[in-house]
């Protein structure tokens, strides 16, 4: 049980069996589980751990860094506004391949929320994003340019808020949501403010 703080390091935090049988689980509910928020770029990777929030805690906190976050199990995450699984600030962060449920947060972003993104811009792809909860849907993007969003599955998020439960979009600019998969969400994706998206090839 611990918080981690990578501290601007370029390493490979690498779980040696997978995230089946290596957690980290908050232990401080004033921070988040990962934290990349020390400039840390492409160099820094968090690669197969259950991220477990332990009900008070955000999963992944990046803020003005761009590391890789992959094959990670991100859960039980929440008591934030925005962001529950992972919060992106300021970053140029890959998201790849994790599965990401059970997060809940009262404004944008139960499983993921990116904010104040530019060039080159955050990519999320090849995740599972499931059971979203409370006020905040899988993704929600607000004031950010050229977010690719490619190749996920959102499912099964009900939220009880009037927007999408899948990706939602607030000033939002040269977005790509390509080849997804939404099934069963109480929207699929809800664009409030946005400049030119590229919506296509999603199911």
């Amino acid at each position: 049980t611990e918080n981690v703080n990578l501290s601007g390091k370029g390493i490979v935090l690498l779980s040696e069996q997978g995230s089946g049988v290596t957690t980290i689980r908050s232990a401080l509910s004033s921070y988040a589980v990962i934290r990349c928020i020390s400039g840390e770029d492409q160099t820094t990777i968090v690669d197969g751990f259950s991220i477990d929030g332990n009900g008070f805690s955000r999963g992944v906190h990046i803020s003005a860094s761009s590391p890789i976050i992959q094959n990670c199990d991100i859960f039980n995450c929440g008591n934030v506004n925005d962001g529950g699984g992972v919060y992106c600030v300021a970053s140029s962060a890959i998201i790849r391949n994790n599965v990401i449920h059970d997060n809940d947060v009262p404004a944008t972003g139960s499983g993921i929320c990116v904010r104040d993104a530019s060039m080159p811009g955050v990519e999320i792809s090849g995740n599972e994003i499931y059971n979203s909860m409370g006020s905040g849907e899988a993704i929600g993007l607000l004031y950010v340019t050229n977010v690719y969003i490619h190749h996920n599955v959102i499912r099964d998020n009900t939220i009880n808020f009037w927007a999408a439960s899948g990706v939602y979009m607030n000033d939002a600019s040269g977005v790509r949501v390509i080849n997804n998969t939404f099934v069963n969400n109480t929207r699929g994706i809800f664009i409030f403010s946005a400049n030119s998206p590229n919506i296509r090839n999603n199911i």
